[in-house]
């Protein structure tokens, strides 16, 4: 932790591996071990109940966040099949119309705009690009401003505004109040009541996921200086 060197990359994740090599030492040096972060698997977590005792797991807000923008991809992928259903549907029929055999054609804006552009949907608020700048989108055939993307992408679905809106909301508090875990806390029930109420089952499960390990998550916004030799982190 002090050097950020890497001490031991393990073969596999799963429970016989972690036994092992975790039950390779002594009591006394598990016991020196005060802090143990982790993704939300759980034979990571459980460790602190069968080899690191003095150990509080601790969930880093990456892992939630990766968690909350995997399921908004699949919300596009299935946004995405919608257009790419209708869009064979309107091939098949000018098909038969035109007494054609074409087994595809080209992307529709709606798609181009599905496969390009889902950065507007999962952007970290304030890592977008400058709304006023202009670049040539050749599948579009236009020169739009990231704003008028930014537009485009969100008009394709009636809850991809909602959807950003809470998602950010969660990416500012991860950011408002690192070293105030308390706040945090009360921060935290509230998006947890909030999404919890939503009409978004993608946020109903979220919440549930945060509920879950709230705990763990909320040290993570617990500030620990290196300077303090005391401890030892895995």
């Amino acid at each position: 932790f002090m050097t950020s060197d890497i001490i031991e990359v393990l073969p596999y994740r799963n429970y016989d591996t972690l036994r092992d090599y975790f039950g390779s030492y002594s009591y006394e040096e598990r016991m020196n071990v005060k802090y143990l972060i982790c993704d939300m698997y759980a034979p990571y977590i459980n460790l602190t109940g069968k080899y690191l005792y003095s150990a509080s797991p601790i969930i880093d807000s990456f892992h939630a966040v990766q968690i909350l923008e995997r399921s908004l991809r699949k919300y596009i992928d299935q946004v995405k099949k919608r257009y790419q259903k209708k869009q064979d549907e309107e091939r098949r029929k000018n098909n038969y119309q035109t007494n054609k055999n074409y087994k595809s054609r080209k992307d529709s804006v709606e798609l181009v705009l599905l496969k390009k552009y889902s950065w507007v949907l999962l952007c970290k608020p304030g890592n977008e690009p400058d709304i006023s700048s202009r670049h040539y989108s050749k599948q579009l055939g236009i020169y739009p401003t990231v704003e008028r993307i930014q537009k485009m992408f969100l008009d394709l679905d009636p809850m991809f505004r909602p959807l950003k809106e809470m998602k950010d909301r969660y990416l500012l508090f991860n950011e408002e109040y690192v070293s105030r875990p308390d706040e945090a806390a009360e921060a935290l029930d509230k998006l947890i009541n909030e999404y919890s109420s939503s009409d978004y089952k993608i946020y109903e499960e979220f919440a549930s996921l945060l509920k879950k390990y709230s705990k763990e998550i909320i040290r993570s916004f617990t500030v620990v200086k290196k300077e303090d030799k005391d401890y030892e982190v895995f």
